[in-house]
């Protein structure tokens, strides 16, 4: 296969010189003329790799030639370089803004790359330009519900329904749609109007399959006999999906008579004697199922599918050595079969990555990559490269391949399974749960697809999904303890105390592991049962030695049952097992803390920092430790240690902000405020601060304005942001305005508190500037009556308290506004 696949790649490269050679005589005009036609000609015959060349040709002379641009933009497609096509359909649309065509086929490539932004602005145009087209508003529909206004989504699909009623597809994907938001009937409606429009067997195994998914078995087995009446196109599909349903019944027997009935009546009976097998192997027949694979194999010694097959089968018995030994039979027979060269590479990539062995790893990727030379776009292969991928621990170029195969073959469940999986290593959680929800949607079965959608569903706060889709999960007979606990922890977080507890209560004994004890201690300290608490977290830690989540929660149980002593002897004896971890010497100085004992609590913080100098935490901790005792520059030293090692959280910018400012620091105040913000716009304390700070010291009062503006948003019922927004819009003199944010911040702020007088002060400036001297004159004398009260309580507790800054500035307007004005 490697010589043909060269050979063609040498005629190509040749065809282009040769092209090049004989345009040089002509002048650039006609070159382009020319190459476009052979561009196209290329093209019409499905050669795509040649009228690449050819429109690369014009690109060489005119470079902004919107025709080249668009053909070159279809062939990379069909090509199935979607990255390169993406590139040059946005260039289609650029030059030539009138090409609807490429506008509509831009807008759904942006959508399968998840900009949906892009996706709108072509899908808007479109629409504007035809109101008509059902493709457009497909688009509009697709768009809208990436973009998460999905009931906007909805009228959309329905019109394009509306404007393409003999497009029977647009039926599925309506109930698709209604499938991802939950409204179940409506997706039966537009199923059955499916059914009806392309009455083959996939119409009614797609109908079979949604009343399975929600406990219809009667209705899927009627639908699913009904896919395999009219399964004129021979697949072995209908047979498979009637028998899984049997299976899943505990209709073992009908299972078996159902694929049976399928032998000889499809294309691919490799693939029933498959299932087959699988389902005696699973009823512990093991002869029989033997039997049925070396049926398949002998049936036709020339044909390698048979042996196809006796892979499959011993993959499923664990058997990997063996199922490679069966490929390797089946390329003996056509050493240039596509599907046994990519099942011998999927394979290889299975045992490379279980055995950490590189050489079978790249074996697969060149295997995978011989087939997508010479078919780019072989879903399959593309497939196994993504796993290829993934096990080398390259996940983004497994996206890649992987929204090439989806775009071949967009119902392919496995690959939007594994598409998920990668999207989870790369930290797109949100995308993760479509691609997962996707694959659960086309193949129910997928069960480690739930498993993964379930944590990601807990992780993104959706708790009352993560619940269902773990449940289901647990339905499918695993053992899975871990699985438990999230859908404990999910319940939990919404409340169902008791519900949670009864979830811990059904992992059995033998399966109950570290985790499981923690959980369940974790459980009973919530429900004031502290002995049994103890018991589960000292069974946690028997398990699992000094893990410091179980070491904490026994911390707060011997404190809370008189046995603190225990704890420290048990942390003591972990270090001395462990003296260089850091992270058990900063659990020692908690503890420290918690008898009071500031010297051994320094002491150890300290220690657990030069233990470990990257521990944030422990910096944290000991910077608290400091702040607690007024060590204002040692708090601002353990900060700035751990701010060097992680600058981007905004939580320790506003803590050295605040703690910059207590000093009179206000430049590296202002600095670290504007860090904060930065790495989290909604910190509203940090925009308040920094808002004050600005007029304090002269800066910019219409940036000042806005972050005071920001920080009433984002703090609607904070009397300091109400005070520094009305103090702002006195300075840029609007006192109108500034009066109603500084009297509300008076009337919140909590009585007795030292920063009340500073905001009457505010008020009576606002009050002055409107003119409404006696209003102003009540609230200077209230905060300067209020200001010598604290000193009073100071002088005879032995204080002294310092004058503020705004003092001598009220007391300076309070005699202005007592000396009637002359003249």
């Amino acid at each position: 296969m490697p010589s043909s696949i060269f050979q063609r790649v040498r005629v190509a490269v040749l065809l282009g010189a040769i092209g090049l050679v004989l345009a040089a005589c002509k002048s650039d005009t006609e070159k382009v003329a020319d190459f476009l036609e052979l561009g196209d000609e290329y093209a019409e015959q499905g050669q795509d790799r040649e009228a690449v060349i050819e429109y690369r040709n014009v690109l060489q002379i005119a470079p902004n030639d919107p025709a080249a641009h668009w053909g070159l933009a279809q062939a990379y497609l069909r090509l199935g370089r979607l990255k390169d096509g993406y590139w040059e359909l946005r260039e289609s649309v650029r030059l030539d803004p009138e090409n609807l065509d490429a506008r509509q086929r831009f807008g759904e490539v942006s959508a399968l790359a998840r900009d949906f932004d892009e996706a709108t602005i072509q899908a808007d145009i479109l629409l504007e330009a035809k109101p008509d087209s059902g493709d457009a508003h497909l688009l509009k529909g697709a768009a809208l519900e990436g973009s998460g206004e999905v009931e906007a989504a909805e009228a959309h699909y329905l019109k394009a329904i509306e404007l393409v009623p003999d497009k029977p597809m647009l039926n599925l994907d309506l109930a698709r749609y209604y499938v991802r938001v939950k409204k179940t009937d409506l997706a039966e409606k537009s199923l059955l109007a499916y059914t009806e429009g392309d009455s083959s067997a996939r119409s009614f195994v797609q109908l079979g399959q949604f009343y399975l998914a929600n406990d219809r078995v009667e209705d899927a087995e009627n639908a699913l006999k009904t896919a395999i009446e009219k399964n004129d196109d021979r697949q072995s599909q209908p047979y498979i999906a009637l028998a899984t349903l049997y299976r899943q019944q505990d209709r073992g027997d009908e299972a078996v008579a159902t694929l049976e009935s399928g032998i000889g009546s499809t294309e691919r009976d490799s693939l029933l004697y498959y299932e087959l097998a699988r389902l005696f192997a699973s009823r512990g027949d093991e002869q029989r199922a033997d039997d049925l694979i070396q049926q398949a194999t002998e049936a036709d010694p020339d044909d390698p599918k048979g042996y196809l097959v006796l892979s499959r089968y011993r993959s499923s018995l664990g058997d990997s050595e063996g199922a490679l030994e069966a490929i390797e039979q089946a390329l003996a027979i056509d050493p240039e079969d596509t599907i046994v060269i990519l099942r011998k590479a999927e394979l290889l990539t299975d045992m490379g990555y279980k055995e950490k062995n590189y050489e079978k790893l790249q074996e697969a990727r060149a295997l995978a990559d011989a087939v997508l030379e010479e078919e780019v776009s072989n879903a399959n292969a593309l497939f196994v490269r993504a796993k290829v991928e993934m096990a080398d621990g390259s996940p983004e170029s497994a996206i890649l391949s992987l929204r090439s195969a989806i775009n071949t073959r967009p119902n392919w469940a496995e690959a939007h399974f594994i598409l998920g999986s990668a999207l989870v290593l790369t930290g797109d959680s949100s995308g993760a749960r479509i691609e997962l929800s996707r694959a659960i949607e086309l193949n129910p079965d997928i069960t480690e697809a739930r498993r993964l959608l379930a944590t990601i569903h807990a992780e993104l706060g959706e708790h009352e999904y993560a619940i269902e889709q773990g449940r289901r999960f647990l339905e499918s007979g695993e053992s899975a303890p871990q699985m438990r606990i999230q859908v404990a922890q999910s319940l939990l977080r919404l409340g169902k105390f008791k519900e949670a507890y009864e979830e811990l209560q059904k992992i059995p004994e033998e399966e109950m592991g570290p985790e499981a004890y923690f959980a369940l201690g974790r459980m009973q300290m919530a429900r004031g049962e502290f002995d049994q608490a103890r018991a589960s977290m000292m069974q946690a830690d028997a398990e699992a030695p000094n893990q410091p989540e179980v070491l904490r929660a026994l911390i707060r149980l011997d404190q809370a049952t008189g046995r603190l002593d225990e704890s420290v002897a048990r942390i003591e004896e972990a270090l001395a097992q462990n003296p260089d971890s850091g992270l058990l010497m900063q659990i020692r100085g908690e503890v420290a803390l918690i008898q009071g004992d500031r010297a051994h609590a320094e002491k150890s913080l300290k220690q657990a920092v030069e233990l470990d100098p990257q521990d944030v935490e422990a910096l944290q901790l000991l910077a608290g430790f400091y702040q607690l005792g007024g060590q204002v520059p040692q708090t601002i030293d353990a900060l700035e240690r751990a701010s060097n090692i992680r600058p981007d959280d905004a939580g320790i910018h506003h803590t050295l902000g605040v703690l910059y400012e207590s000093q009179g620091d206000t430049g590296r105040a202002i600095e670290s405020y504007e860090k904060a913000i930065l790495y989290e716009p909604d910190l509203g304390e940090a925009k308040n601060n920094l808002a004050y700070l600005l007029v304090g010291t002269g800066g910019s009062l219409d940036r000042a304005l806005e972050l005071a503006q920001d920080a009433k948003a984002l703090l609607p019922d904070d009397p300091n942001a109400a005070d520094t927004l009305g103090w702002v819009l006195y300075k840029r003199g609007v006192s109108s305005a500034a009066v109603g944010y500084l009297r509300e911040a008076v009337d919140r702020m909590p009585p007795g508190s030292p920063s009340l007088s500073e905001v009457r002060f505010h008020l009576a400036m606002a009050y002055e500037a409107l003119k409404q001297e006696e209003s102003a004159i009540d609230s200077l004398d209230t905060a300067l009556g209020e200001l010598e009260e604290r000193r009073k309580e100071a002088k005879a507790a032995g204080r002294e308290l310092p004058s503020p800054a705004w003092e001598k500035e009220a007391r300076e307007a309070r005699d202005r506004l007592a000396t009637p004005p002359t003249g």
